[in-house]
């Protein structure tokens, strides 16, 4: 038992033996690495030389992205890599140490600026106070900034809400000529080893570069990609307009008698422009690139739904018209036309009465006799003649009534031509589009 303690006791006194040589060490290159360390200058022997950034930036998630403002917001990284010549040591004279943490405060870092920032954050340099930069034994340096970017991206709405949206972070050295520091892309693609999926937009695709601008400045390009999720907005706004567009023909089949016509076909237009504010309020206020196809489509919508109103007022004025006042003969015409392919006997009836005469036959035997367009059935004590002759037609007067039947007919299958064409174009148009941009 008492053997057992006095091993623990040994290996715990060991232990911190060993612990307290490498704090030393550790304080001690500390101490030996920023003597005499100037974090304004730039770390190469031969300031002449540049001095190259290796790059490498992550996204971490898509925050979101404000087509009426045109931000896009993300969170991501950077890994950043050089050599600073003044941060070297002999790992074998300060008991192993393999590497150096630093405050970003304490120790040189280029000085980079998020150009086309949408907001205060554009005014800042990449990193923090609190961050650190980890050193190697052979000087190279590894510097991890990151923060929430929000950048300004013009929003091409255009194929809302199947619209993909290409966004570019830029980001710029701040006080730097071109021969002292360059970039150098470690990977063309963002990495996403530790990307978390959106709700609302999918990342598509993503793209680093770095190039000269104008020959004077250094610039880093992160562009990103996404695609809107389209789900919600199928099934809280596109089935909803096509259902009010067949909702509304049904107008036209409600019996004129009801009174409800009108109340109806309003109720449906209300119901529109409901949609259209809401649609808007989503996009952009402007035109360029270009109007988005939905809005046009609501717009069509919104029209034909007014028209569908207009048609409704212009035949109740014809069913309630006072059928003593004669209607001319080109309406009647018309009418007749019209209603006569869907209902002919309504109008045109051919009378096939039969008429009878009665005697009586003396034998009371039953015999039949059938003569030119007559016959004769003698039964028992009574003989009958039946005749079968058509009469000629007869045709009824044309009222507004049916005029008021003919042009529900006739504005029914406007209305309905209408939202086809509307929605058959929508459809078309953005399949176009989308095999373009794929």
């Amino acid at each position: 038992m008492h053997g057992q303690l006095i091993i623990y006791l040994l290996f715990f006194l060991l232990t911190k033996v060993t612990q307290t040589f490498h704090l030393n060490d550790t304080n001690k290159l500390y101490s030996d690495l920023l003597q005499g360390y100037n974090k304004d200058v730039r770390g190469t022997s031969d300031q002449d030389s540049m001095t190259g950034v290796a790059i490498k930036f992550s996204v971490v998630s898509i925050n979101g992205f404000d087509e009426v403002s045109g931000t896009f917001s993300v969170i991501g990284y950077f890994e950043m890599f050089w050599k600073d010549d003044r941060m070297t040591w002999d790992a074998t004279k300060y008991n192993g140490v393999t590497s150096m943490t630093f405050p970003q405060t304490s120790v040189w870092v280029p000085v980079i600026i998020h150009s086309n920032a949408n907001g205060d954050e554009g005014q800042q340099p990449l990193g923090y106070d609190w961050m650190i930069v980890r050193y190697l034994p052979d000087g190279t340096a590894i510097w991890s900034p990151g923060s929430l970017f929000q950048t300004y991206c013009a929003a091409n709405i255009k194929d809302y809400p199947y619209d993909v949206q290409t966004c570019a972070l830029s980001f710029v050295p701040s006080g730097y000529l071109p021969h002292e520091i360059g970039f150098l892309t470690i990977s063309d693609k963002v990495s996403t080893a530790l990307y978390t999926e959106n709700g609302a937009w999918e990342l598509v695709d993503t793209s680093v570069s770095n190039f000269l601008l104008e020959g004077a400045i250094h610039v880093i390009y992160v562009t990103m990609r996404i695609k809107r999720r389209a789900t919600f907005y199928v099934v809280n706004m596109i089935i909803p307009i096509a259902v009010m567009g067949t909702l509304n023909l049904l107008v036209f089949i409600l019996p004129a008698e009801s009174g409800e016509r009108v109340g109806y076909s309003i109720t449906i237009l209300l119901a529109i422009c409901v949609y259209l504010t809401i649609a808007s309020q989503n996009l952009p206020k402007t035109s360029y690139p270009a109007l988005s196809v939905l809005g046009v489509k609501l717009l069509v919508d919104l029209i034909v739904s007014t028209c569908a109103v207009l048609f409704t007022i212009i035949g109740l004025k014809f069913y309630h018209k006072d059928d003593k006042k004669k209607v001319p003969s080109c309406i009647a015409a018309l009418t007749r036309c019209i209603l006569c392919k869907c209902c002919k006997k309504k109008y045109r009836k051919r009378k096939q009465e039969s008429s009878a005469k009665v005697s009586q036959n003396s034998n009371g035997s039953s015999t039949t006799f059938v003569t030119g367009g007559s016959s004769r059935l003698y039964t028992d004590d009574m003989w009958y003649e039946i005749t079968n002759e058509p009469e000629e037609a007869e045709v009824k007067d044309i009222t507004w009534t049916d005029v008021g039947a003919a042009s529900d007919v006739i504005f029914f299958l406007i209305t309905a031509i209408a939202f086809i064409f509307s929605h058959t174009t929508y459809i078309v148009v953005l399949n176009t589009t989308t095999s373009e941009e794929t």
